[in-house]
Formats: structure tokens, C-alpha cells, sequence
């Protein structure tokens, strides 16, 4: 199966698009048919923001995960409260 589509640079102009010929799985194409037409935009729309989110998400730092967020939220004497975490975390189910 042949998709054709368009590559941008932002803002979405005709003039900054690249045309693309992709191959596509039968089940791709049927899921990329499905969420354009679920959607009301075409099968290059889709493609083009699945991209700009695909980019979007590796862009972003490892550090800026909210999962930091919790660092340093607790405090212990324990030198080894980070080795032997599950220690710490399920004791009371383990006795």
C-alpha cells in the first residue's frame, strides 16, 4: 500500500512541504484511515501531527519526566534504603 504525504516545517505551508511516497502495513493504513476519518482530517494530517508528536517526545530531556519529582521526597538514615528499596517499601506486608 502507497501513502502519499507531505513533510513540513512549521507553520503548515504548502511551499515549506516536502512530498513522500511511504510503504504501509494493510493494518496501517487501516488504522491511519480510521483516525483521519474519525477526525475529519486527512491521512497527511494525521501522519504530519504524529510526527510533530513523535519529535515533540524525543525531545524532551529525561530530566524534565515529573518522575523526579519525587527525589529526595523522604529521609533516612538507612544507607542502604536505596539498594534495598523493597525493604523499605513492603515491609509491613512481609511480616
Amino acid at each position: 500500500m502507497w501513502c502519499i504525504m507531505y513533510t513540513h516545517n512549521t507553520p503548515h505551508r504548502r511551499e515549506d512541504m516536502h512530498r513522500l511516497q511511504v510503504m504501509v502495513t494493510e493494518e496501517h493504513y487501516a488504522w491511519l484511515k480510521e483516525r483521519a476519518r474519525a477526525s475529519g482530517k486527512s491521512i497527511s494530517q494525521v501522519i504530519r501531527e504524529l510526527l510533530d508528536e513523535a519529535e515533540a517526545a524525543l525531545s524532551r530531556s529525561v530530566m524534565d519526566d515529573p518522575f523526579w519529582d519525587i527525589v529526595g521526597m523522604a529521609r533516612g538514615d538507612d544507607p542502604y534504603a536505596g539498594v534495598e528499596h523493597d525493604r523499605h517499601i513492603y515491609a509491613d506486608r512481609r511480616e
